[in-house]
């Protein structure tokens, strides 16, 4: 049986309606209980939880001043009816998060779509929880403006990411997949794979944002200008245990970071993270590309490169890194031999969005990654780094 397919042709504002035949106030079934998303949000009170069915829906939505559970009762697509967000959130509080639970976001639109992104948020708090974001582009508008943040795009309020992944999305401005402005802003166990931007940040743009990035993959993701991977001007970054490979761009081919004039400099924090095969066009800095006084600072780098490593520029001399390649392909510990370590490792990291344990590079640290590792048992098999 094809699964069924949910259409909301007009933009909802999501009001509080009373539901007299909802024998669960606080969930709200789409479509057992309520024919659209619409409606059942309409229905609910803050806090509520409004679950979906298996299948497909065509949304364009707005939430605007409560904070509700978008949850998946199953496998579940939601795609833009119209070229429009397809959740627009707005004023929303930090004790009213607006969260997204297992939802799969896709971005396929006939024609050149100018501003369908899954979710754009304005001074509202959200959160994606085992969200998926595929194909997302949206193009010039029609004043010819760029847009930015090709999945999600916020300003102000929060965001939280966890378990997350987002592929093949692309912006005409910066942030491929995500654009945040004067936000706080977590991304963990996340993934960000072939995203790319017109301008800065292939995969991340942050303005004047309090990030904390960890466990976090990011694989080839390209910017026109700077930034291959992430792209933050002003704020402070905290990264940990993420792997950066494979970014392109004219400057920093994995990040870069720099201070504004009117929010500050920009502190950049990064520990126990790998970076490999990025690559500029121009500039100096394959890695990481730095324009203040402050950081990034660092508690271990592990950099590899195809030809030439050049490191962190502007200033050298605040950086602190190791420049040599994985010395193992199964080592997650990183001391030179595959042993019960790292067995330790693994287990530790079960079920986990690792860069370091998931070997397999599947995504999930996993009984693959037990094969992976038993097979390289004692040895050292030496890293295979290769663009993928």
């Amino acid at each position: 049986m094809h699964p069924a397919t949910y259409a909301c042709s007009l933009l909802f504002a999501a009001n509080s309606v009373a539901a007299p035949f909802d024998l669960f106030p606080d969930i709200h079934d789409v479509p057992a209980e309520y024919p659209t998303v619409s409606i059942a949000l309409a229905a609910s009170s803050d806090g509520d939880t409004i679950r979906l069915a298996p299948g497909a829906y065509h949304l364009n939505i707005i939430i605007s001043g409560k904070g509700v559970r978008i949850q998946a009762d199953g496998e579940v697509t939601i795609e833009a009816n119209l070229d429009a967000p397809i959740f627009t959130i707005e004023g929303t509080w930090e004790d009213s998060m607006v969260t997204f639970d297992g939802i799969n976001f896709d971005g396929s639109f006939a024609g050149d779509p100018q501003d369908v992104r899954a979710i754009k948020g304005t001074s509202a708090h959200i959160e994606c929880v085992g969200c998926e974001f595929e194909d997302f582009a949206p193009g010039l508008g029609i004043d010819q403006s760029v847009r930015s943040g090709g999945a999600i795009s916020v300003s102000g309020g929060s965001l939280s990411l966890f378990q997350c992944t987002f592929d093949d999305c692309e912006a005409s401005g910066d942030g491929g997949a995500l654009s945040a402005s004067v936000a706080s802003v977590a991304i963990d166990e996340s993934a960000f794979w072939n995203c790319d931007s017109g301008d800065d940040g292939g995969a991340i743009k942050l303005y004047s944002c309090s990030t904390e990035l960890s466990q976090t993959s990011l694989y080839s993701n390209d910017a026109s200008d700077n930034g291959g991977h992430v792209f933050m001007m002003a704020g402070n970054l905290m990264v940990n245990r993420c792997a950066f490979m494979w970014g392109d761009a004219m400057e920093g081919g994995a990040a870069w970071s720099g201070g504004s004039d009117f929010f500050g400099d920009a502190e950049v924090t990064v520990t126990n993270s790998l970076f490999g095969g990025n690559e500029v066009s121009e500039g100096m800095a394959d890695v990481w590309h730095h324009e203040d006084s402050i950081g990034p600072y660092t508690g271990s780098w592990k950099l590899c490169a195809t030809s030439s490593c050049t490191g962190v520029s502007y200033p050298v001399f605040a950086n602190s890194y190791v420049d040599n390649c994985l010395d193992c392909a199964a080592d997650p510990n990183e001391d030179g031999v595959t042993d019960v370590l790292d067995l330790l490792e693994v287990l530790m990291h079960w079920g986990e969005r690792d860069p370091f344990t998931d070997l397999n590079w599947d995504d999930t640290t996993d009984a693959g990654d037990l094969v992976e590792l038993l097979d390289a048992w004692g040895g050292c098999e030496p890293f295979a780094f290769e663009v993928v």
